[in-house]
């Protein structure tokens, strides 16, 4: 019944409330009033009639006590006024009929009437019917019966409750009217309002309401224009901000998209679009980790519910990915860095907003990186020089290279200058050189040596610019080149003496063609070997040939074998 009721109409609400209370009040009239008339009609009725009675019987006991009947007859006759009486006896104390008036001879029955008292219905009549005691002072006479007749006063109310009817209908036809009319009043400006809104709803923001009254519902209607005025004023804020939006994502470089609560894709910039080889209308309304993010780098199946992107949903955490793999529509494999952030309506998750940025690139690029530095590594290993970079100042900011040859180890000079690790000379022609390199972009190179140890060894130094305030420095050992440069500056010198001299028996020698001797320059001779010896660096040892064994010793070598 209330679901019944709250579905009609409130004009209909208003007139069915209306007639109701209205039928309520009338029904109230008609019945209640003529009953509440007839109750008191009665008291009043009853009331008189008593008073009639007690008079009559007072005036009977009175005349009976000077025993003058003609006084009881006349006590009796002005009773008889009442145009409501219908019967009136008086009886002795013996019960027998002293005096009676009976107009409409009514068949009275004396000792049924004893026993009556208050409104009966008797002989076919509704009348109030009386016992009076008829006393004076302590004396009792007898007995007056006395009988009124209700029906002019039955009559009465009958017609006073006609007129109550059609009052009451009067009241309830009037009232009707009324309500029609007044909830015309108050629901016509609310089916503006309803055909307002409706016009809303079709989006004309222009609509608006005539309000005239000052009541709640005028109030009502200077509400609704305020507030398709804020709606307006809403909508193109709102405008603004989607346009704003709009240029915001087709301009940003990153690619972005937005998911429902289901994963579907509600919406796509151009960049997303373009980097994942779709159409943006291709990506609307699709499962996007169906449709990017279903296998891993390694082409293994990616379960949705082991996403990051999925996992904002549950717990409502924001996602930070480096170098996932999306899947672009030609089937080639993206590097990206995404982050995913739920979007949150009040209390519940209602999707999600995921940007992401192409790291293909700079993933390739670190890779090549990453393989140039390990061939730098590798050669850098393979070389045995020293290398450092210092800083404009002469700071050792890092070092490369094999520690053996270090004149420090790297955790005494890292951080320190040259001038607190190297020998004054060095350190002086280190900054000299630093200076140039800087102011001129040219190559320094020196030689300098260091004594480590019980050894002196013999380094090249090797700097050249790297950058616009630091250098880098080449560190060879040159001491077994050093070591050898001296051996062959000796040699040189030695061959150049032996060169000399040699030249010196160059020239015309006289030899003595028995002994041997040779004439020296003075004219003195002397033995080949101490000519040779003066003149060379040659030096002799004396020995004996096998001729000359058999020649001079011969008798020493007869029996040995030829």
């Amino acid at each position: 019944m209330r679901r019944i009721i709250s579905e009609l109409p409130i004009r209909f609400k208003i007139v069915l409330n209306s007639v109701v209370t209205l039928f309520l009040i009338s029904s109230f009239i008609f019945i209640y009033y003529p009953a509440e008339q007839r109750k008191q009609t009665q008291i009043l009725t009853q009331q008189k009639d008593h008073g009639l009675a007690r008079m009559v019987a007072l005036g009977a006991a009175i005349a009976w006590e000077s025993d003058n009947y003609r006084a009881i007859i006349e006590a009796m006759s002005r009773a008889r006024e009442d145009s409501s009486l219908l019967y009136m006896v008086l009886l002795d104390r013996e019960g027998n009929e002293v005096a009676i008036y009976n107009p409409r001879n009514i068949s009275l029955d004396n000792r049924h009437l004893l026993e009556k008292d208050g409104i009966v219905e008797y002989d076919n009549r509704i009348l109030h019917a009386m016992y009076q005691p008829v006393v004076y002072g302590d004396s009792v006479y007898g007995s007056l019966l006395l009988g009124a007749s209700m029906s002019q006063m039955y009559a009465n109310i009958q017609r006073n409750s006609t007129t109550t009817f059609f009052i009451s209908l009067a009241i309830l036809l009037a009232g009707i009217l009324m309500s029609i009319l007044s909830s015309r009043l108050i629901t016509n400006p609310l089916i503006d309002l309803q055909n307002a809104a409706k016009e809303i709803s079709k989006g004309n923001y222009g609509v608006r309401v005539d309000v005239a009254a000052s009541d709640e519902i005028g109030v009502l209607g200077r509400a609704f224009n305020d507030m398709v005025k804020d709606i307006n004023y809403s909508i193109i804020e709102i405008e603004k901000l989607h346009q704003n939006n709009s240029l915001i994502l087709q301009s940003a470089g990153e690619g972005i998209y937005g998911l429902d609560h289901n994963g579907l894709t509600t919406f796509a910039n151009q960049a997303a679009a373009d980097m994942l080889g779709y159409e943006i209308e291709e990506m609307i309304g699709k499962h996007q980790h169906d449709l990017i993010h279903y296998k891993r780098a390694d082409e293994s199946h990616y379960p949705r519910e082991k996403c990051p992107i999925y996992a904002a949903f549950t717990d409502g955490a924001e996602r930070r990915v480096c170098e996932d793999v999306f899947w672009r529509k030609d089937g080639i494999s993206l590097y990206v860095d995404y982050v995913s952030t739920p979007i949150w309506e009040g209390n519940k998750i209602s999707g999600a907003v995921v940007a992401f940025q192409d790291v293909t690139g700079r993933r390739n690029a670190r890779e090549a990186l990453e393989e140039s530095e390990a061939k730098s590594r590798a050669i850098l290993s393979a070389i045995p020089d020293l290398m450092f970079q210092l800083a404009a100042d002469g700071e050792f900011i890092s070092y490369h290279g094999h520690n053996e040859l270090l004149y420090s180890q790297p955790e005494d000079f890292i951080g320190r200058k040259v001038s607190d690790v190297l020998p004054k000379y060095v350190a002086d022609k280190t900054m000299d050189s630093i200076k140039t390199i800087l102011g001129s972009g040219d190559i320094s190179v020196f030689e300098y040596p260091l004594q480590m140890g019980d050894h002196a060894l013999y380094f090249e130094l090797r700097m050249v610019a790297d950058g616009l305030d630091r250098v880098l420095a080449i560190v060879r050992d040159i001491t077994a080149r050093k070591e050898a440069e001296a051996e062959r500056e000796k040699l040189i010198r030695e061959l150049s003496s032996a060169i000399n001299k040699v030249k010196t028996l160059s020239g015309f020698v006289p030899i003595c063609a028995s002994c041997k001797k040779i004439r020296d320059d003075e004219g003195y001779w002397q033995q080949v070997e101490k000519y040779i010896a003066d003149h060379s660096d040659a030096e002799f040892s004396h020995s004996i040939c096998p001729d000359c064994q058999h020649r001079l010793y011969s008798e020493l070598y007869e029996d040995a074998p030829t």
